[in-house]
């Protein structure tokens, strides 16, 4: 296995992927700022807990970890939408 070009691979693909995020979140909130992504943080590590994603590295699947993801989006945008408190 060659290390080196693995964490090269993963790195590019990984800054590809929030590049795009990036994009995708300015879009939607037409602006951006330097707190733009404060408090996603949490967001991230609940989807991968909830998907099955191991924190301590090493056990996961991809499908799970999406679909954990697009269960939280429909959650936030949805009681959004109805004027849900954010902290509920």
């Amino acid at each position: 296995v060659h290390v080196q070009k693995i964490r090269m691979i993963i790195y590019t693909v990984m800054g590809t992927v929030s590049g795009l995020c990036a994009i995708f979140l300015l879009s939607s909130s037409f602006g951006a700022n330097t707190t733009t992504g404060n408090g996603f943080e949490m967001d991230a590590i609940a989807m991968a807990v909830f998907g099955g994603i191991s924190s301590t590295g090493g056990k996961g699947n991809i499908a799970g970890g999406v679909l954990a993801a697009f269960i939280i989006v429909c959650l936030r945008v949805g009681l959004g939408q109805q004027n849900v408190h954010a902290q509920v």
